[in-house]
């Protein structure tokens, strides 16, 4: 059986970023899973699970995530959207790891997901470091 990484990422700014790992990590005859929790705009790649599902999973719509332009509510919808699922994925044994690349809020929601998968992995590109 191929294993499985889950690449999550906001895909409206690190889209190009994301589409270099995953092409990466195909090479080394692994499958990847693209989920998009980005909140801004349109994505740059074509995710597996899009943002308006990650919304959704987490008792969100994204349009109004958007409209509202409160960055903290938007990352708790997502953050809780992604943790439900990658933890239906988990339990339907389609994943085996997870990567997630960007700032602060990427490390976060990695750590609320390592509980679910065997690997985990976070990831802020260099000349990319979050701004506070």
């Amino acid at each position: 059986m191929t294993k499985t990484v889950v690449i999550a990422g906001a895909l409206d700014t690190k889209g190009a970023d994301l589409a270099f790992v995953k092409q990466a990590i195909e090479r080394h005859g692994l499958a990847t899973l693209l989920i998009d929790f980005g909140v801004l705009g349109a994505p740059a790649i074509q995710p597996d699970i899009g943002n308006a599902e990650v919304a959704k999973a987490g008792g969100g719509e994204l349009q109004q995530l958007r409209a509202s332009r409160n960055k903290t509510v938007a990352m708790q919808v997502m953050t809780s959207g992604l943790i439900v699922i990658v933890q239906e994925l988990h339990a339907k044994g389609k994943l085996q790891g997870i990567l997630s690349m960007g700032g602060p809020a990427s490390i976060v929601h990695a750590v609320s997901w390592s509980s679910t998968a065997s690997k985990c992995w976070s990831f802020t590109p260099p000349g990319r470091e979050a701004r506070r």
